[in-house]
Order: structure tokens, then C-alpha cells, then sequence
């Protein structure tokens, strides 16, 4: 682990008892970086009132970011392997389905958390983004559900 994160395994050991205390810090870092993440991208979709077009465009961003999907990917790996480390992955559901109580009501809001999270792992396995129209499509059939009849 040291020799992928370009420090000496001394730098490691010394900062760190065990494998977990290392494993439990990194957690906690995403999981702080998510928050912020969370905080920003709050502020953009209230400006935009919920609008569907600026979540999708948000999260295609998110998507073409391949070094956040895949540290964001091996978060939710380590806390579905360790359960105390569950509570710190799971920051991103709760503070997403917080935030878009302004704009949509909680049942949607853990629907779109599924949605992203699913985006997200199959990014993850394909190495490729889904493309923006394909996710306002989807935006629009969560948040506005009556357009997708009409």
C-alpha cells in the first residue's frame, strides 16, 4: 500500500499501527472531501432550482473525473468489507438526500443516491462516463416524472 501511494513504508508504519488504522484515516479523508463535494454541488443545483439538466451536467463531470470514481469506488469497497468504517461511506447518501429536501422529496432524493451510485460503479467497470443525454433523461424521469407521459 505504501509502495502505491509513493511513500516509504517506514512513512507508513510509523504514522499508523495497522493496516485498518491506515485504511480507517483514508476513509475518513474521501469522506471529509465529500462533504465539500456535497456543500458545492448543494449550491449549484439550488441556483438552478433542481433543474434536472444541471444535475446531469454536475455528475458528468463527476463521471469524467476517473481518479475520484475510483477512490470514491474503493471507499464504498472498504466500508462494504469493514463494517465500522460503513457510517463514514455512507456521509454521501445522507447529505445528499439533506440537500435535496429542497427540491425533491426524500424518496426521490435516495432514488437519485441509487441512481449516481449506480453511474458511478458502472463507470468504474466500463473505464468510460455515460453520456450526458442518456443521464437528463434519467434526471428528468426522477424529478419530473409527469413530463416522461406527456
Amino acid at each position: 500500500m505504501a509502495q502505491r501511494a509513493g511513500v516509504p513504508l517506514g512513512a507508513t508504519t510509523y504514522y499508523f499501527s495497522s493496516l485498518h488504522d491506515l485504511r480507517e484515516a483514508a476513509v475518513c479523508q474521501l469522506a471529509e472531501e465529500v462533504t465539500v463535494e456535497l456543500t458545492d454541488l448543494a449550491e449549484q443545483v439550488a441556483a438552478a432550482d433542481g433543474d434536472p439538466r444541471v444535475l446531469a451536467r454536475l455528475l458528468h463531470d463527476y463521471l469524467t473525473d476517473t481518479a475520484q470514481v475510483r477512490a470514491d469506488a474503493a471507499l464504498y469497497s472498504a466500508a462494504s468489507q469493514h463494517e465500522d468504517l460503513r457510517h463514514i461511506a455512507l456521509r454521501w447518501v445522507d447529505g445528499f438526500v439533506e440537500l435535496a429536501s429542497g427540491w425533491t422529496d426524500p424518496a426521490t432524493a435516495r432514488a437519485i443516491v441509487v441512481f449516481i451510485d449506480g453511474a458511478s460503479m458502472h463507470t468504474t467497470l466500463t473505464g468510460t462516463p455515460i453520456d450526458l443525454n442518456t443521464l437528463e433523461r434519467a434526471f428528468v424521469a426522477l424529478l419530473r416524472p409527469e413530463s416522461e407521459s406527456a
